[in-house]
C-alpha cells in the first residue's frame, strides 16, 4: 500500500522487529482509532495516513527498544458498508474494502443507468457531501477525484442533468452531460467531449437550436459559439464558403 493510504477500525498492522529484539506483533486498529503494541503507548491511527503513523511506530520502537530495526506494514485491510441508491441497476448495501472508491461501488451495483447522472455523483458523510464527476474516467481531460470509502458512507446517483448531443464527423458522437450547475458549453469544449473530428481537415459546424415557442432552427456556428441544454451540434466536413 501507498503511504497516502487512510488507515481507519479494522485495518491489521504487521510490526515486525529484527536486532537485538526479533518478533512480529499483528495488533488491529481498535474503535478508538487506538494500535495497542507491547512495551509502547498507545499509538493514534485511525484518520491518519500509512506512512504518518509508520514514523510514529518507528520513533516509538527506537525509544523502547535497543539496536532493533521496525518494518510496519498491513496486515489485512478493514471491510466497510456503504449503500448506493439513486439511479443505478442494483442499488443496496455493499461490503468493501478500505481501498475501494465510489465507481468501485456503483460497477459492484450494476452500473449506473441511463437516467443516472455521471456528472452529479455524491457521498454523503457523516452529513457532509463530497462531489464525484465520473466524466474523468470516460474523457482524458483532468484526473479523477479519488476519494476512499469509509464505514456508513451513501452513495447518491441522481437523474441525468442537462445535455447536449454530438453527432457528424467525431470520433465519440453520442449525448453529453453538462458539468453541474452549466446550462452550456462551447462548441469547441463539445468536440473535445467527443474526442474530436475524425479526421484531420476542415469542418462546418452548425447547431439545432430550439426556439422560444418550442420550434428548432438549424444556425451555423463556430467553435466559439454556445451550445445550451438539449441542443446538437452537427459535424460535417467542408468548410462555409
Amino acid at each position: 500500500l501507498q503511504d497516502n493510504y487512510i488507515l481507519g477500525p479494522g485495518d491489521e498492522i504487521v510490526i515486525s522487529l529484527r536486532g537485538q529484539e526479533n518478533s512480529e506483533f499483528r495488533a488491529a486498529v481498535d474503535r478508538d482509532g487506538r494500535v495497542l503494541l507491547p512495551r509502547l503507548s498507545p499509538i493514534m491511527a485511525a484518520g491518519r495516513t500509512l506512512g504518518d503513523f509508520r514514523r510514529d511506530v518507528l520513533d516509538a520502537i527506537h525509544r523502547a527498544y535497543i539496536s532493533t530495526q521496525a518494518f510496519v506494514t498491513i496486515g489485512a485491510l478493514r471491510q466497510v458498508s456503504v449503500a448506493v441508491v439513486g439511479e443505478v441497476n442494483n442499488p443496496g448495501v455493499r461490503l468493501m474494502n478500505g481501498l475501494s472508491t465510489a465507481s468501485d461501488a456503483i460497477l459492484l451495483s450494476g452500473g449506473v443507468k441511463k437516467t443516472g447522472s455521471l456528472r452529479n455523483v455524491h457521498i454523503i458523510r457523516h452529513g457532509r457531501s463530497i462531489p464525484v464527476d465520473l466524466y474523468a474516467y470516460l474523457t482524458d481531460r483532468g484526473h479523477a477525484r479519488s476519494v476512499q470509502l469509509t464505514e456508513g458512507d451513501r452513495i447518491v446517483i441522481p437523474a441525468l442533468g442537462r445535455t447536449v448531443a454530438i453527432t457528424g464527423w467525431v470520433r465519440r458522437p453520442g449525448i453529453y452531460e453538462l458539468a453541474p450547475g452549466t446550462g452550456a458549453i462551447t462548441a469547441r469544449s463539445a468536440l473535445q467531449l467527443a474526442g474530436g473530428t475524425e479526421v484531420r481537415g476542415r469542418y462546418r459546424l452548425s447547431v439545432l437550436h430550439i426556439e422560444n415557442d418550442g420550434g428548432t432552427k438549424l444556425v451555423p456556428v463556430t467553435e466559439g459559439s454556445t451550445v445550451r441544454d438539449s441542443e446538437i451540434l452537427f459535424v460535417q466536413p467542408g468548410a462555409s464558403e
